[in-house]
């Protein structure tokens, strides 16, 4: 097998078993267990993952899936198209966004990662991927591009039911995106980025806060979060890592008020956030991101989709749609989140921090 035969040329591997899981290979081999992935990442992007493995750990967060060299200290060997990554391999269950203790291990883990990360030094990004300050403009974008879906829905017209769903809620979707951009325009989201460069700091975010991307696993009775892949790596703001993981979270869990603001609670415990935070996570949460996303999707792809395939998506429209007014509920009341020890008595609105959520909304 060509990756077996990689494998042992480039790190020396004595591969027992190849796996398949995900994106990528659980690599068995005679010196250890390790993760095997094809990645685009470039060079330049490469260096920024490297450095901030070193720093990381140098800084005492070692939680996270480790890279691992060729026998000739390189980082990644480029077979073809895409690169080939050498990873320790992470044992942990993947956490579920329907239980509520796992949602709340996972945010501590990113406020370990965002505690040591957000000190990580300018002078060593090079030419990584850098997004600090580029919000307002991407969400501008992004609200351009949810008016262009409208317009194709409007072309569609009755003969269409994600168009029917999509027209039906136009006015609320827009609204959403214009507040979304004022609000991150008029937060003190610019004020956040020239503190950190001021400083002399390129803070690091994850870049792709899924479950997939986390592991947990019993330590002496408790529950340890880890973080894998990060091939999304930049520099940004810590909240955006937050905005990614409570929006894909809460809309699974009809933007439940007490979920949300029990993990805000863990994330703080771990890293403390500011008012100015919350201010700029408020603004990005109100912004229809899953809607513009699925829109976006539907009208790339139409031409080629089976009436079945039309129904599945409207499908998924509708399931957000159902989520609007929990989240605007959930919008007017996160500014004030309680996050000193008073924010306690909200935990028992959600019983023992392990119990599993009782409501769901599917994925």
């Amino acid at each position: 097998m060509q990756l077996e035969k990689l494998l042992k040329e480039e790190w020396g591997l004595t591969v027992k078993k190849l796996t398949p899981v995900r994106s990528a290979w659980r690599v068995e081999a005679e010196e250890g267990i390790f993760a095997c992935k094809f990645s685009r990442s470039n060079p330049e992007r490469l260096k920024l993952l490297v450095e901030a493995q070193e720093y990381l750990l140098a800084a005492g967060f070692n939680r996270f899936a480790r890279l691992v060299p060729t026998r000739t200290g390189q980082w990644l060997v480029q077979p073809q198209e895409k690169a080939c990554l050498l990873t320790t391999w992470v044992n942990g269950e993947e956490p579920s966004y329907y239980r509520q203790r796992d949602l709340l291990a996972v945010s501590r883990v990113l406020g370990q990662f965002h505690r040591v990360a957000c000190q990580f030094p300018a002078a060593r990004v090079g030419q990584g991927k850098d997004k600090l300050g580029q919000w307002p403009r991407k969400l501008e974008k992004k609200k351009e591009e949810l008016v262009q879906s409208l317009e194709l829905a409007r072309q569609e017209g009755n003969r269409d039911l994600f168009s029917i769903i999509l027209l039906s809620r136009q006015k609320w979707l827009l609204e959403m995106a214009r507040e979304a951009v004022e609000a991150v325009r008029h937060s003190p989201y610019q004020q956040l980025v020239e503190s950190y460069q001021r400083e002399g700091l390129a803070p690091l975010c994850h870049g792709d806060t899924a479950m997939r991307n986390f592991l947990l696993r019993l330590n002496g009775g408790q529950t340890e979060g880890w973080l894998i892949d990060f091939d999304s790596l930049a520099v940004d703001l810590p909240v955006v890592d937050l905005w990614r993981l409570l929006r894909r979270s809460l809309r699974r869990n009809y933007w439940s008020q007490p979920l949300a603001f029990a993990m805000l609670r863990s994330y703080h415990r771990e890293r403390k956030m500011t008012r100015e935070e919350v201010e700029v996570l408020t603004a990005l949460l109100t912004f229809p991101e899953k809607e513009w996303r699925l829109a976006k999707a539907y009208y790339r792809q139409l031409d080629q989709l089976s009436a079945r395939d039309k129904c599945r998506w409207a499908g998924k429209l509708l399931d957000l749609v159902a989520g609007h007014e929990d989240k605007e509920a959930l919008l007017q009341q996160l500014p004030q989140v309680p996050l000193t020890e008073e924010y306690i008595p909200w935990l028992n609105g959600l019983g023992k921090e392990g119990a599993d959520s009782e409501n769901r909304r599917p994925g």
